[in-house]
């Protein structure tokens, strides 16, 4: 059965919600309504390049953490709570950090492309990760709140519909990877004036919320681009599996390809 988190949205009945994911339902805009939306999103989010940013983990509970990821718990887990963060459109991500307890001890994620290093160097880990085709294993710019990148390469996206919440005006729109029709699918709730993202809930195949993160406290960083300073992450019971808050965000300063190698 559908979690009842995913009737979060107000209009949206469980039920409905698995029909849209399932794709049963067809949008209550007319189709070009929704492609010039789907446009903009793109163009908008678009201009976004890279991003570097520290990145803090805050009010952490470690079971709801698990449950969102595993990998990023056990991340936490050993101390590893503040990140410096980099992104580069499309495909590039950077996260390194040293812990809080045992300075010695320090970790590195690289996703480029289809490839993920893992540095632990202390212990001379070296870690190798195919990914492709795995969508779900891959960190994109949608993690901190931006449509961008490989996303439109990778991803079917569409628009669900559009409806008024505490939020004001908002588009939902939905994302499912294009090489799993059947797989899991996003659906992303934006500001419709804005853009910014508002919201991101993630289903598995048949349609049961995973979980849920909530983006706020933006930063205007170009001019059609909102960067969320903080996100709530929750779990698919809806607890909060703890926070993740950004600062020190600058973007298109050009980052050199090394940093992801």
């Amino acid at each position: 059965m559908l979690s009842m988190r995913a009737a979060r949205w107000p209009g949206i009945t469980a039920a409905a919600v698995a029909l849209l994911l399932a794709g049963a339902v067809a949008p209550a805009a007319p189709d070009s309504q929704g492609a010039a939306i789907i446009a903009r999103v793109k163009a908008y989010h678009g201009e976004l390049k890279d991003m570097s940013a520290v990145m803090n983990v805050e009010h952490e509970n470690d079971d709801a953490l698990s449950d969102i990821s595993h990998d990023f718990a056990e991340f936490v887990k050993f101390g590893f709570r503040k990140l410096k963060y980099y992104y580069k459109s499309p495909d590039k991500v950077r996260m390194e950090s040293t812990a809080t307890f045992f300075h010695f001890l320090k970790g590195i994620s690289i996703r480029n492309g289809n490839r993920k290093d893992i540095y632990v160097p202390a212990f001379h880990i070296h870690k190798v990760v195919d990914v492709t085709g795995q969508e779900n294993k891959k960190e994109t710019a949608l993690d901190f709140g931006v449509i961008t990148g490989d996303i439109w390469d990778h991803y079917d996206v569409w628009f669900i519909r559009s409806e008024k919440d505490k939020d004001g005006d908002v588009y939902l729109l939905g994302l499912r990877p294009s090489n799993e029709p059947h797989g899991g699918t996003m659906i992303a709730r934006l500001d419709a004036k804005t853009l910014k993202v508002l919201e991101r809930a993630r289903y598995n195949g048949d349609g049961v919320l995973q979980q849920r993160e909530v983006f706020s406290k933006w930063v205007h960083a170009l001019p059609h681009v909102w960067i969320p300073t903080l996100i709530e992450m929750y779990n698919n019971q809806g607890k909060l599996g703890g926070d993740l808050v950004y600062s020190k965000v600058e973007v298109n300063t050009g980052l050199d390809d090394k940093l992801f190698h």
